[in-house]
C-alpha cells in the first residue's frame, strides 16, 4: 500500500459525523454525480444542499450541461467574503463555494446555532489550499460521499463498483484509485453489518 493509499485510509470520514450537516458544494462533484444519475446521492445523505449562482452556471457548460434539481438552494456569497479568498489555481465556483461555507458559519455562530457546514470540494489544489489556509471549514471529498452512500445502504459493491468505473469514464474530476481505496476500506468496515456484496 501506498503513503497515499495509506493516509486516505486514516482521513477516512465518519458518516454519523456528517449526515445531520448542510453541505455546500462546488461543482466538479455535482458533474460527477450528475454524470451517473446520482445526484441524490446529496439529498440522501445531508440535511440539505445549497450551491452557489457561479457553480450553477458551471453545471450548464459544455454539451453535457445540465441545470441543478429545486432541493439544491441556490445562494450568493458575500462578495467581500469571495474577494478575500486567493489560491493558485482556484476557479470561480470553488472561491465561491468556499465563501459561502465560510458565511453560512459566521451566521450560524453569530446566532448561536450550533451547527457547522460542510464544503464538498474535489479539486485537489483547491483542497490543500484550504488545508494551509485553515478556514475553518470542513470539508468532504466524491470518495467520502461514496463512502457514505454505502455505509447507507444505497448500493451494493458490485453496483458501486459499476458506478465508479462510469465515473470514471465520463468525467476526470477525480483520481478513480483514490474513491476504489476509500471504498474498499469501507466495505471491510461494514462486513459486520446487513449489507449485500
Amino acid at each position: 500500500m501506498t503513503n497515499r493509499e495509506i493516509w486516505m485510509k486514516e482521513n477516512r470520514k465518519n458518516i454519523d459525523n456528517y449526515t445531520d450537516k448542510i453541505v455546500i458544494s462546488d461543482s466538479s462533484p455535482l458533474i460527477a454525480l450528475n454524470s451517473i444519475n446520482k445526484l441524490d446521492f446529496l439529498k440522501l445523505l445531508f440535511k440539505g444542499v445549497y450551491a452557489t449562482p457561479t457553480v450553477k452556471e458551471e453545471c450548464k457548460k459544455g454539451e453535457n450541461g445540465f441545470d441543478l434539481p429545486d432541493w439544491i438552494i441556490i445562494k450568493q456569497p458575500n462578495l467581500k467574503i469571495e474577494s478575500l479568498i486567493k489560491g493558485r489555481g482556484w476557479d470561480a465556483g470553488e472561491k465561491s463555494a468556499f465563501a459561502l461555507a465560510i458565511q453560512m458559519d459566521a451566521f450560524n455562530e453569530e446566532n448561536n446555532i450550533n451547527e457547522k457546514n460542510c464544503l464538498i470540494l474535489d479539486d485537489h489544489e483547491a483542497r490543500k489550499a484550504h488545508k494551509r489556509k485553515s478556514f475553518g471549514v470542513d470539508t468532504v471529498s466524491l470518495r467520502d460521499i461514496f463512502s457514505f452512500a454505502f455505509d447507507k445502504g444505497l448500493f451494493t459493491r458490485v453496483e458501486g463498483e459499476r458506478l465508479i468505473e462510469e465515473m470514471g469514464v465520463k468525467t476526470r474530476s477525480f483520481k478513480k484509485n483514490d474513491i476504489m481505496v476509500i471504498f474498499n476500506d469501507t466495505i471491510t468496515k461494514n462486513k459486520d453489518k446487513n449489507h449485500e456484496y
